[in-house]
């Protein structure tokens, strides 16, 4: 064979072998088409980069947690948000940036992995025409089922916490001003809609991570059983909450709640079956 021949031959051989290269990578971001909790799935953009679809990135880094006078001024009222800790290392995570939408949940429905949420005394569990809403009237145990079907969990109390504050310790997702009905949706914004709103309608409420409705719309179940001393014995680094408990720890603040409880340090501890037209979740990981 001439040297010619070889060297036409040389090159179809490499330009065949980047074409299979090029089919094995395919387009960038492929492989999070139509799953679980992506941008696409729950109708608001990608969060930046570095961020899985339909998450925003909390580097790691120090916190704080607990009520901070310096930034709330009721911090005298609520005792189970004390001693403030503010030395809380957490290494990095991501979290949904918006609250799990009634479509999303109804897909984990549809394969068989979740049971529809609600009954009698809390129905609002309508996908077909609320599909962007979030999904309310799921116990603890629907929510953290979730989560797991979608390959995540809930957050725990802390990076729940550090995503709605920053790591300055804001009083609201937004900085230390009150809310109003630009920013939440609360207690003093439904008496027209009495219900929440579709996910990230109120972006000026958007945390410095870029999460939406971490005050407001829906409360949130995380991970944590609930105890009203645990962060006098809680871990400075990653911490997991109590071992044991018997209720769960909401977060957030909803629709209905008072201006008061969308504090980004504000903790309630509910019964795991409770299930309530205002309290739903987001999941992280």
């Amino acid at each position: 064979m001439t040297s010619a021949r070889l060297l036409t031959a040389s090159l179809l051989l490499v330009s065949a072998g980047c074409e299979l290269l090029m089919g094995e990578v395919g387009p960038p971001g492929s492989a999070d088409a139509g799953q679980p909790g992506s941008s696409e799935d729950a109708g608001v953009p990608d969060s930046g980069p570095g961020a899985t679809a339909g998450m925003v990135r909390i580097e790691a880094g120090l916190s704080a947690m607990g009520c901070l006078p310096a930034h709330d001024n009721v911090c005298g009222s609520y005792s189970d948000e004390k001693p403030a800790i503010l030395d809380l290392f957490l290494s990095a995570y991501e979290i949904d940036r918006t609250e799990v939408t009634q479509d999303e949940y109804q897909r984990c429905v549809g394969g068989g992995a979740c049971s529809a949420p609600g009954n009698s005394g809390c129905a609002t569990y309508a996908p077909a025409a609320k599909p962007k809403h979030p999904v309310t009237c799921v116990t603890w145990d629907q929510a953290d089922r979730f989560c797991r079907w979608a390959g995540k969990h809930l957050p725990t109390e802390a990076q729940w916490e550090k995503a709605a504050r920053g790591s300055e310790g804001r009083a609201y997702p937004w900085g230390d001003g009150e809310p109003d009905c630009t920013l939440a949706q609360f207690e003093l914004c439904t008496y027209q809609s009495g219900s929440t709103l579709e996910v990230a309608s109120l972006p000026q409420g958007n945390s410095p991570s870029g999460a939406a409705d971490l005050a407001g719309n829906a409360a949130e179940w995380v991970a944590d059983w609930y105890s009203a001393s645990a962060y006098s014995s809680a871990a400075k680094t990653d911490p997991q909450g109590p071992g044991a408990g018997t209720l769960r720890v909401v977060r957030g603040g909803g629709w209905e709640s008072i201006s008061t409880d969308l504090r980004a340090s504000r903790r309630k501890g509910l019964d795991p079956n409770t299930v309530s037209a205002s309290i739903g979740f987001r999941c992280a990981r």
